[in-house]
């Protein structure tokens, strides 16, 4: 039987969903564990042989129902590097929606690594993100006006890190990025993002790093904090940012400048 039922699994077709060899030994053995059994009680009855063909039935469709819908090996090229010509990253992707979008953020090498954390306007990480150790906090307790949108100035840490024409994005552009793209949660290599996919087809994956706060980092698989080169006009301590979890992403939201973010830069 239980060559048979591996002759059966050979014709199946799997290049939609993951397998899981552990899945499948335990299916395989539960199989011949119930082949025995139903021999045992009806011997040498005709009716084995329409069992048999139910309990294949039934544990194919078990064995399907092993699969992790939100795991990603990178083996599937919908949520692969499809975007990406090669492994040298970063590269610009045009999802359609105007400005390109980096393949992976500020300090990281490949889509799914965090990279760096940055204070809004600070081009270099540190231990610790407070408002007393951040660099345009004055000694009179206020924060200093490094401008509007810091896009493509040397307070921008796309432009800084990467020179040309990357900048981080503004809030109307990450707005875009929402309105005008579909996205969604998914496991890539291990890491735990949303896959933004843009009217050209192109996709981009934004890994959930969390964010920077004291000396801890947190909310990291659980959240994305994106900052944009945006600052809030009526609160000007506070910058705008993207804000995504396993829901929805936002970019209504907005937060102190001090805090340690992401960013992915962009290119027009």
């Amino acid at each position: 039987f239980a060559k048979k039922f591996s002759e059966n699994f050979q014709k199946v077709k799997v290049s939609n969903f993951r397998i899981s060899s552990f899945c499948f030994a335990k299916c395989l053995l539960f199989c011949i564990f119930a082949e025995i059994s139903i021999s045992f009680f009806f011997a040498m009855n005709r009716r084995i042989s329409c069992l048999s063909l139910l309990l294949m039935s039934v544990s194919s469709i078990v064995f399907m129902s092993c699969k992790d819908d939100h795991d990603d090996d990178g083996s599937d090229p919908i949520k692969s590097y499809l975007s990406c010509p090669d492994s040298n990253h970063p590269h610009a992707i045009d999802l359609g929606i105007g400005v390109k979008w980096a393949c992976c953020n500020v300090g990281a090498s490949t889509p799914e690594q965090y990279g760096g954390y940055y204070a809004w306007g600070e081009t270099e990480e540190k231990s610790v993100y407070t408002s007393t150790v951040y660099q345009y906090f004055d000694i009179n307790g206020d924060y200093m006006d490094i401008g509007s949108d810091i896009a493509g100035t040397s307070y921008d840490v796309a432009h800084a890190k990467w020179g040309g024409g990357w900048h981080m994005p503004s809030s109307s552009q990450i707005q875009q990025l929402i309105h005008k793209c579909s996205s969604e949660w998914k496991v890539f290599f291990g890491v735990k993002g949303r896959v933004f996919t843009g009217p050209s087809g192109a996709k981009i994956f934004l890994p959930a790093a969390g964010n920077r706060w004291n000396s801890t980092t947190t909310y990291d698989g659980k959240g994305g904090y994106y900052w944009s080169s945006t600052q809030n006009p009526d609160e000007s301590h506070h910058a705008y940012y993207l804000y995504f979890d396993s829901y929805d992403p936002d970019t209504c939201h907005y937060y102190l400048r001090y805090c340690g973010r992401s960013v992915r830069p962009v290119i027009e």
